[in-house]
């Protein structure tokens, strides 16, 4: 993953922590401005339809390459169509095989915020979860939260999975002892999903603390 596309999805999961769901659409805020704006510069032009555009021609053309800022589109509260793109990923993984669970839950998740439920979605959350290390438990928790549950694990079992997983310091991370921005940004976003449960909002407050710790003093990670 380079590094636009790491920043631009720790922004897009940092900055929508009020929606109950991943794909929920945002109340209008100065973050969402930015993504939006950072979004628009990218697609070429001020005018959303150019967006619709990018989302049309380039990103669909993309498709199994572009998912990232699909899924940060969708949480720009603009209200794109994605069909085309849907339509692109779907002949995409018609002739591809996937790599790994993890893969296969990005595409996933690109489907279900191009507004997509099919076989390749359920299938993915039925046997993903768990599968390549912390990653393929969050996104797993995700799928969860958007309605794909997999029937060998409860939420419950998915949330300990995660929280198991803390560090010391509260962050998580892909391997090591150090906090990753990026995964604890993510994980910081699905534990928000359980809002009642007293172990993932506590695990959710320390993984906060632990961005704010590594923020540099000039705003930078």
């Amino acid at each position: 993953m380079n590094k636009f596309f790491r920043i631009l999805l720790c922004a897009a999961l940092i900055f929508s922590l009020s929606a109950g769901a991943v794909f929920a659409t945002p109340e209008t805020n100065t973050a969402d401005r930015i993504i939006t704006d950072i979004l628009t510069a990218k697609a070429g032009g001020a005018d959303p339809a150019s967006v619709q555009a990018w989302i049309d021609g380039p990103l669909s053309d993309g498709a199994g390459e572009s998912e990232w800022y699909i899924l940060a589109l969708a949480q720009s509260g603009e209200g794109y169509d994605f069909s085309s793109y849907a339509d692109a990923l779907s002949a995409y993984l018609a002739e591809k095989t996937v790599k790994n669970a993890v893969t296969a839950q990005k595409y996933a998740l690109s489907f279900l915020a191009a507004g997509v439920k099919n076989d390749f979605t359920a299938e993915t959350a039925e046997h993903s979860v768990g599968q390549l290390g912390i990653m393929s438990v969050v996104f797993g928790l995700h799928l969860s939260a958007n309605g794909l549950s997999c029937s060998a694990y409860t939420d419950a079992d998915v949330l300990e999975m995660l929280l198991s997983r803390a560090i010391a310091e509260g962050g998580f991370s892909l391997t090591g002892e150090y906090a990753d921005v990026d995964v604890t940004a993510m994980a910081v976003q699905v534990l928000a999903h359980f809002s009642t449960d007293e172990k993932a909002q506590t695990a959710m407050a320390r993984a906060i603390d632990c961005l704010a710790a590594l923020r540099r003093e000039d705003g930078h990670y």
